[in-house]
């Protein structure tokens, strides 16, 4: 395979500029958009996360779900509101709920195969978690 690479000379000065160089500043749009997609689902996980605490408590008269399901949520939303500001401790906080989550859900989905709430908490935890470790690898202070 043969690679290309662009460069110009500037007329009347030995600098070049080359194209290859600015490889890297085409990332930037995709690392802003990543960042901005954990923020709205880690708002988006800590409101089901909310609705599932409430389900419990509503069904099953678990008041454990709805003070985990809301403690959880609010510190997921938290963590979204935080990446307007400290992006870092946003995505932090959020990792370390969704990391808490998916240790207390999969489990609990590997013991009883059930969809709600043990699946879809472990499907939403692991996502939370990917995008927490992938927001973490590409953030730029």
């Amino acid at each position: 395979m043969v690679s290309q690479r662009l460069s110009a000379a500037i007329p009347g000065s030995d600098l070049q500029l080359s194209l290859s160089a600015l490889a890297p500043l085409t990332l930037l749009p995709k690392v802003a958009a990543m960042i901005d997609l954990t923020k709205y689902y880690y708002f988006l996980f800590g409101v089901l996360t909310i609705v599932g605490g409430v389900m419990g408590y509503v069904k099953a008269g678990s008041m454990a779900s709805i003070i985990a399901g809301g403690i959880a949520g609010l510190l997921l939303i938290g963590a979204g509101v935080l990446f307007a500001t400290h992006t870092q401790p946003g995505i932090i906080l959020g990792l370390i709920i969704s990391i808490a989550l998916a240790g207390r859900f999969i489990p609990a989905f590997l013991k009883e195969y059930s969809v709600m709430p043990a699946g879809m908490m472990s499907v939403l935890s692991v996502i939370g978690v990917i995008l927490g470790v992938l927001s973490l690898i590409f953030y730029k202070r």
